[in-house]
């Protein structure tokens, strides 16, 4: 394999690959623009698709150190080129059909590069369904919320980049919460008081968890209005956030401008 003596051009993807690196807070972003790029894949096809008939992936796998053995892939044809030595066949895919296809097996991406990632089937998994639970307090259950005595300062870091990039967050708040009935441990929360409907800034913000706080465990996400009054949301509105918008207007001028 050969290495990287002249870094190729650089993508938008490969950007975010090499920032999401030494940036948690990058990392949902750059998984969001991943599923929704082409990449590139040795190997090639069997059969053909005439009269409908599907192809089947022949996909080369490579022999690591462990005697463990994964998928590679790459961001672009120039990255390819300085990672395999001699000729070698490849296939452009959608890198969502890419793991919906490999779905159990564990891909390495750009893997000769500065900046590769590994994907284990378990990461797979949570790009392609990430698992969001409803969570629900019965009402007149006893709760005990605070701020968590050991503080999640990756986890809030990384999320706040995250809140940043979208406008619709006016403001996030965490606390740890305890319900005695439950039998569960105490766990995170984090109230958003946003605009529109935050599912799907909850989706990568689940992922953003299980990449930059996995130790963090389980975290709730709940949206807030300025009508609630009690309870756990009643607290949040009370206390200070650790994100607010005018700080994040700050923040998207800074990680929106100038060259990496």
């Amino acid at each position: 394999m050969n290495r990287f003596d002249h870094e190729p051009p650089e993508s938008r993807l490969e950007r975010l690959l090499r920032l999401a690196a030494g940036d948690p807070s990058r990392r949902a972003e750059f998984l969001e623009a991943l599923l929704d790029a082409e990449v590139l894949v040795p190997g090639d096809t069997a059969g053909t698709a005439a009269d409908g008939e599907s192809l089947t992936l022949q996909l080369r796998e490579w022999q690591r150190e462990d005697g463990s053995s994964a998928i590679p892939f790459f961001t672009s044809r120039e990255v390819l080129e300085a990672s395999i030595e001699g000729e070698e066949r490849y296939l452009q895919l959608a890198a969502r059909d890419l793991f919906e296809a490999v779905r159990g097996t564990t891909l390495l991406l750009n893997p000769c590069s500065p900046y590769g990632r590994e994907f284990t089937p378990g990461d797979i998994e949570a790009l392609l369904a990430p698992v969001l639970v409803e969570h629900r307090i019965a009402p007149g259950s006893k709760v005990v919320i605070g701020q968590p005595a050991d503080y999640p300062a990756a986890l809030v870091d990384a999320l706040t980049g995250l809140f940043a990039r979208h406008a619709s967050v006016r403001r996030a708040f965490l606390a740890q919460v305890y319900e005695p009935a439950s039998g569960d441990p105490p766990h995170l929360v984090v109230g958003l008081d946003a605009r529109g409907s935050i599912d799907p800034l909850i989706a990568a913000a689940a992922a953003l968890v299980r990449e930059a706080a996995p130790r963090a465990g389980f975290v709730d996400f709940m949206p807030l209005s300025p009508a609630d009054a009690g309870g756990v949301s009643g607290y949040f509105l009370d206390s200070r956030p650790f994100y607010e918008r005018r700080w994040g207007r700050r923040l998207r001028t800074l990680l929106g401008g100038g060259h990496a």
